[in-house]
């Protein structure tokens, strides 16, 4: 296995103006301090507390721009680091494990051409089935991929959601169809990325790179959860597995978001969890 260093991913997390000092504030302050070269990327909102890149006004805000604000800030990871050798991207409700990931991707080579993530799905495109990773807990990119996607980009941001209008927000879909597409390229199925908490499995089935049904326990070596509420994304960060949340917790989690915004406050709400997922660990 060859050597990777941490500099050498580029990582783009997607955000909302809605979540700036929500959700994206907690990445910021948890698993994305492993990262030095990476964005929170966002559509025309910016805060300049963020290490955060904003595409402008006519990316959107919403889900059905999703697409759009994943290629633009993949052309944009690639214009900022320009030597990475790979590129990895995911949401703001995931959490990712550096040295993991580090690992997984140094067993492969960046020259080649290669979409890699994992908890698949599958989707008919033109009558072909199309297996995808999920975005959510996020997927890389080689160099080589994004450099021979480059020039497709632009008009395939375009051609996507009127050629597909059903899929339009489907941003894990149109990047697989992409490679696909263009590159022939398939994805390269990995364990270790959830689309959901670590508590959610087994019992949450999932499709491998060649469509067949998994259902096991995490990986020793997870490398991404996603669907992460904020007091969770803390406790892994302070080394605590978080478990399915009881009354107190989901109330914990709905209170404090409401409060937050009430009284636009919203970094209150990483203040308290951390504060709290801290106190949990001294506790054990």
């Amino acid at each position: 296995m060859k050597e990777l260093s941490i500099e050498n991913v580029a990582v783009g997390v997607f955000t909302s103006a809605l979540n700036l000092r929500e959700r994206a504030l907690s990445v910021q302050e948890t698993w994305l301090r492993d990262f030095p070269n990476a964005l929170l990327i966002g559509g025309w909102k910016s805060d300049p507390e963020l290490r955060m890149a904003s595409l402008g006004p006519e990316v959107g805000e919403d889900y059905a721009s999703a697409h759009k604000k994943q290629f633009l800030g993949l052309l944009e990871l690639r214009r900022r680091f320009p030597g990475a050798s790979w590129y990895f991207l995911t949401g703001c409700d995931a959490y990712v494990y550096a040295d993991n990931l580090r690992a997984l991707l140094a067993g492969f080579d960046p020259e080649r051409e290669l979409l890699i993530g994992g908890h698949c799905g599958q989707a008919e495109i033109r009558g072909e089935r199309l297996i995808f990773p999920a975005g959510g807990p996020g997927f890389a990119l080689s160099r080589a991929l994004v450099e021979a996607l480059a020039t497709a980009i632009p008009a395939f941001i375009d051609a996507w959601p009127s050629e597909f209008p059903d899929l339009a927000g489907a941003c894990d879909v149109a990047m697989a169809w992409l490679a696909k597409r263009e590159r022939s390229v398939k994805v390269t199925f990995a364990d270790g990325f959830y689309s959901c908490p670590p508590y959610r499995y087994p019992g949450n089935p999932y499709l491998d790179g060649n469509g067949i049904v998994v259902d096991r326990p995490v990986a020793d070596h997870p490398v991404a959860y996603h669907a992460l509420g904020i007091r969770e994304m803390y406790l892994l960060r302070r080394g605590s597995m978080p478990r399915a949340p009881g009354p107190l917790a989901r109330a914990y989690d709905v209170g404090f978001r409401f409060v937050a915004r009430r009284f636009r406050t919203k970094s209150l709400v990483n203040r308290i969890s951390s504060a709290l997922a801290n106190r949990s660990k001294t506790r054990g």
